[in-house]
């Protein structure tokens, strides 16, 4: 795959914006849109479209950059690399401090960026990644218990589940059973 990608970078631009030396932000981006799209049971459409379409905003944004077009600060990227990093570590426990270690930048700033980019807090977003994921989980395993799919999804408690699942969906984990 990756010489296919330098063949068809190498035979449309004059110079190569995929390098191994330089940063992959391009291939990292390419990857996060495919694995959003694909990871089932996370987003309901308008969701799936809202953050695909940030995401190949700033794809977009990158190529232009890359080819010289027009300068890209680094930080615009950080939004998506939480989101990211969300994704790859949902079912750990993750508070904004440590999310703000993970990313070396203050939690404030990590929040205001964040926020401006998807209009929600991180930890907002990871609680309705979670919520999305213990949908899934229920539905494919209708005998698991709570207390199993909030340990599997990263939620501390049940108490913690129930209310994320009830400000994404508008009703209990139970009541969804039902």
């Amino acid at each position: 795959m990756k010489h296919n990608i330098d063949r068809f970078v190498s035979s449309t631009f004059a110079q190569k914006l995929i390098d191994d030396d330089e940063n992959k932000s391009l291939l990292m981006l390419m990857k996060l849109i495919y694995n959003i799209a694909n990871f089932k049971g996370v987003f309901s459409h308008n969701e799936d479209d809202n953050t695909i379409e940030y995401m190949c905003s700033a794809f977009i944004e990158t190529v232009v950059s890359r080819a010289g077009l027009r300068q890209r600060e680094p930080s615009t990227l950080l939004p998506v690399n939480v989101i990211q990093y969300l994704y790859s570590h949902f079912s750990e426990d993750i508070s904004m401090n440590s999310l703000a270690k993970a990313f070396a930048c203050n939690p404030q700033k990590l929040t205001e960026e964040f926020r401006a980019v998807f209009g929600i807090t991180p930890i907002k977003y990871l609680g309705e990644i979670r919520a999305s994921e213990v949908k899934r989980i229920l539905l494919e395993n209708p005998d698991m218990t709570l207390v199993e799919a909030a340990d599997r999804c990263g939620f501390s408690n049940t108490q913690t589940l129930i209310r994320a699942f009830k400000r994404k969906f508008g009703k209990t984990p139970s009541e969804m059973k039902n």
